[in-house]
């Protein structure tokens, strides 16, 4: 979908001065928040935004939880929401 179905939120999030991440993507959508734009990046970085500060790139780290674990050994059902009794 294009950038423009979501400029509405992207200038809302302007005018509050939102804080954000912006991480990998399609250079050619254009600048998102406060003059950065997604840009190519390998996985887990992107760059932290806030108005009026520069730009920070930052590298975000994936720690498994609980839920993953159960979903993956089918101990939770997304039916119900509940921890399967039968494992």
């Amino acid at each position: 979908m294009a950038r423009a179905s979501y400029e509405p939120i992207f200038q809302r999030l302007r005018e509050m001065g939102t804080s954000a991440l912006i991480m990998s993507g399609d250079p050619s959508e254009g600048k998102l928040l406060y003059g950065l734009g997604a840009s190519l990046l390998p996985t887990g970085r992107g760059y932290f935004v806030q108005a009026k500060h520069p730009a920070i790139l930052i590298q975000t780290a994936f720690a498994e939880s609980d839920l993953l674990r159960e979903l993956e050994s089918g101990m939770f059902s997304l039916r119900t929401g509940q921890v399967a009794s039968n494992h």
